[in-house]
């Protein structure tokens, strides 16, 4: 690998703008002020400066992750949350194949962020490719995301006799887990007998099982039971004072196989014992009622219910999956949130499923997409963000909604996922990142698939002078930060501080091929209503060789301006050489205060895009923030 480091100096003045944008944009950002570009820089512009080369080295770039390590506010963004997004991490998508994980087709994948930093991930040997309830359910865990250690079984299919007196199996499916306060790790399998599974008589030979480990599943206590009766698909919370919540579709297949509910049992002694007693009814607590053709009868529904015990509050929120409607030709299915009442405390139901219950609710949040398989999941700041499966096309998608559960945003224009999947499932990894999971089965190749998502939201500069030297030395890990993806090869960070002259921006860049054709874009314009760009918004635009345009905003047109901006940039590698393989940039960039309309120390639209010209992407915030603290 050939790295060179040269940092260019001191560079204030504005070349000739570089033009023709064409990308993905918000739709409040005027057609010609996008901030990416799929068109090269104008080869006419003066030869970069290289008054301060320096000997090669390292640049040591920052990872997102590594980044936004300040003092955590629960819901600092509530209120804010329609310019929020999350953006799929591309470098850290990663498929599992079937073989790694010992079983032929692996299904309903579960993964959670351990005490100790590592990975850890459930899953099932599913019945078949047509069939993806489980036999038998497993383990695999990672300490860096990529490489996946099969750890073993969880819970193997056990050959019985039931309770008619038959040679049965219990099959063990819809393992899930949680990480307890304490740091020990609960996890839970659903099980039947398969042969009496229909039959009232046999209704408790079928439960939820579970254990625990206290040393990041290196090892498991004795098993015990939670429930006993039918059940699937299990959901953990733990309260913040202790008690363990276990909620799980609860079936009545011997009258139908679309009748469920979701039901609950607790514990409150750390998972060595749960009420209701076993063998008792559990306590019954969403449930929709719907009318089936196929059956000539109304049925249940809200199954496969994912949860959170919202911020700040009392109030639950769980995504279901609902049967609308059932008949000779087709089951119809869509997406709801439900709501407990604000303290918590659920109204039980009888275990009469034709009484439904009185839950606040907003349906049909898939769009009419017969959506399945749902999750739910929030981040500290507030931003809720909804995951489900499209069944007809078993596309996964996903909606970010507000610290209520509420104010869902519109669906995400296509899947971030590229194979069809399935039953998948979302968890928070750190305060601004999130892990989707999903079966992966297309093209011939099976396994699990996952990546990272970047949380993107209204940033506060830090309070700093740094020296403009194109390196990192003087920013901080606990600075706010935005994340710009342009593919797996490329993506970058932003980072912004100020002091009483002012305004500075990092911009560090991962980019293994470099050009002189990449870029990086910086939108800043006055707060106005509808936080669209107003006049006297001044556009960015920073080549890591060294040039840099300006432009000024007005009357819907941009148009090149002088300034006294100035700009630094280290590269980690050689422009334009792909025999070799480069680290990236980095960008130091100051500009003063005087030059930005800056209104109760905030700039009202900013936006931020970065250009890879190899691979003729561009990566840029989904909607524009809000730059505080200045």
């Amino acid at each position: 690998m050939k790295k060179s480091l040269i940092v260019f100096g001191s560079f204030s003045v504005a070349f000739a703008l570089l033009t023709g944008v064409v990308s993905c944009t918000p739709d409040n950002i005027p057609d010609d002020s996008q901030g990416g570009s799929q068109e090269q820089p104008d080869d006419s512009l003066p030869e970069s400066p290289q008054d301060s080369l320096q000997e090669p080295q390292s640049l040591n770039l920052s990872n997102f992750e590594e980044l936004n390590q300040g003092k955590v506010e629960i819901n600092s963004h509530a209120g804010l949350t329609s310019r929020s997004s999350i953006v799929k991490m591309s470098s850290t998508y990663i498929e599992i194949p079937a073989k790694s994980l010992r079983v032929s087709y692996p299904n309903y994948p579960r993964v959670s962020v351990l005490k100790d930093g590592t990975y850890f991930l459930t899953y099932q040997a599913a019945v078949g490719s047509n069939n993806g309830n489980g036999h038998s359910t497993y383990y695999a865990t990672s300490e860096d995301f990529v490489n996946w250690e099969y750890k073993g079984v969880l819970w193997k299919q056990r050959f019985v006799t039931n309770s008619l007196g038959k040679e049965d199996s219990h099959d063990f499916t819809n393992a899930n887990h949680l990480v307890l306060s304490n740091g020990d790790l609960l996890v839970v399998s659903s099980y039947r007998s398969v042969g009496s599974y229909y039959k009232l008589d046999g209704w408790l030979d079928h439960g939820l099982i579970g254990k625990i480990s206290k040393d990041n599943g290196q090892t498991w206590g004795e098993e015990f039971h939670l429930f006993k009766g039918p059940n699937w698909e299990s959901h953990l919370i733990q309260l913040p004072n202790g008690d363990i919540h276990c909620y799980f579709a609860y079936p009545r297949p011997w009258i139908s196989d679309a009748n469920s509910g979701t039901a609950l049992v607790i514990s409150k002694d750390g998972g060595k014992t749960w009420e209701p007693e076993r063998g008792e009814y559990p306590y019954f607590v969403m449930r929709s009622v719907y009318w089936s053709e196929k059956k000539n009868q109304y049925l249940a529904s809200d199954q496969m219910p994912v949860g959170v015990l919202l911020n700040d509050s009392k109030q639950f929120a769980f995504a279901v999956e609902v049967v609308d409607s059932w008949t000779s030709s087709a089951q119809k299915h869509s997406i709801s949130v439900v709501f407990s009442p604000e303290d918590g405390n659920w109204k039980y139901l009888p275990e009469d499923h034709t009484v439904k219950a009185d839950c606040q609710r907003i349906d049909d949040l898939d769009g009419g997409k017969d959506g399945i398989g749902p999750a739910i999941a929030q981040f500290p700041s507030g931003e809720t963000v909804l995951t489900y499966t499209q069944n007809a096309n078993s596309r996964l998608m996903y909606r970010v909604g507000d610290h209520k559960a509420r104010n869902w945003q519109k669906v995400c224009s296509s899947s971030p996922f590229p194979k069809y999947g399935g039953w998948s499932s979302e968890t928070v990894a750190d305060p601004h990142t999130l892990i989707m999971v999903n079966k992966c089965s297309q093209d011939g190749v099976r396994g699990i698939a996952l990546a990272k998502f970047a949380l993107n939201h209204d940033i506060k500069a830090t309070k700093r002078t740094p020296v403009m030297d194109a390196s990192n030395s003087d920013w901080a890990a606990t600075d706010d930060a935005l994340y710009l993806d342009a593919g797996e090869t490329t993506n970058a960070s932003v980072r912004s501080s100020s002091d009483s002259d002012n305004v500075y921006f990092l911009v560090e860049a991962h980019d293994k091929t470099l050009s002189k054709r990449d870029k990086v874009t910086l939108i800043l314009s006055p707060v106005a209503p509808g936080d669209v760009v107003a006049n006297g918004a001044m556009r960015l635009t920073l080549v890591p060789d060294g040039r840099m345009s300006i432009s000024r905003y007005n009357s819907g047109k941009w148009s090149v301006i002088e300034s006294t901006a100035v700009m630094k940039v280290g590269l980690g590698g050689t422009i334009d050489d792909n025999s070799d393989e480069d680290e990236g940039y980095i960008i130091e960039l100051s500009i003063s205060k005087d030059e930005l309309n800056i209104s109760d120390d905030c700039v009202g639209a900013f936006n931020a895009s970065i250009y890879d010209a190899v691979t003729n992407k561009t990566g840029e915030l989904e909607k524009v923030v809000y730059l505080k603290n200045l």
